[in-house]
Formats: C-alpha cells, structure tokens, sequence
C-alpha cells in the first residue's frame, strides 16, 4: 500500500512585484530539496483550480523555482508564469501541496 503525506504551503496575492517576489522565495524555503511532487493550486472565491503539476526526481525545490512555461508563444520562468496568471485570472492564493509518498 502506498502511502502519502500532504503539505500546503500558501502563497498569497500581492498588488507590488517585490511584495510578490519575497513571499514566493518564502514558499520555495518550505519546499523539500530532494525527489518529490509538488501539485499548484489557485483560489479564486471559492473556486480551486489546479493549474500545474511539477514532478521531480533530483530537486524539487530546483524545478519549481527555475522551471520554464509557455506564455504566449514565449518560455519564461514559472515564478513570471505564476505572478502573471495571478494577476490575468485575478487569483486570492496559490497553493503549493507537496506530496510525499513512502
């Protein structure tokens, strides 16, 4: 049987980048260093949707901080890719559900 452990690590909404850019550098300290997955979350009301699935075998932390995305034809980091779906989709909070299994 497997089991699974959950960790939700919340990443507010901010009206000023750097506001922004120092909770989302919060969040990555919470994420393990090591193999694992890790399941984003945005809220809007009361409304969940996920809108992306990062799994990793080496680093983690690594991936979700300088991984890329498409945007419009362009790929760019998933920190600019959050920030900029926040802002379009008008999100209240990310989550960041970690998802160990053993």
């Amino acid at each position: 049987m497997l089991k699974t452990r959950q960790n939700n690590i919340v990443l507010p909404a901010a009206k000023d980048n750097a506001t922004f850019r120092v909770r989302f550098d919060e969040c990555l300290f919470q994420i393990p260093d090591g193999p694992g997955q890790c399941v984003i979350i945005a809220y809007k009301g009361g409304d969940s949707k996920v809108i992306d699935v990062v799994r990793c075998s080496p680093r983690l932390r690594k991936d979700v901080r300088s991984g890329n995305k498409k945007w419009d034809d362009a790929i760019i980091t998933r920190y600019l890719w959050l920030r900029k779906k926040m802002r379009q989709e008008g999100y209240d909070q990310i989550t960041f559900q970690i998802v160990d299994q053993w």
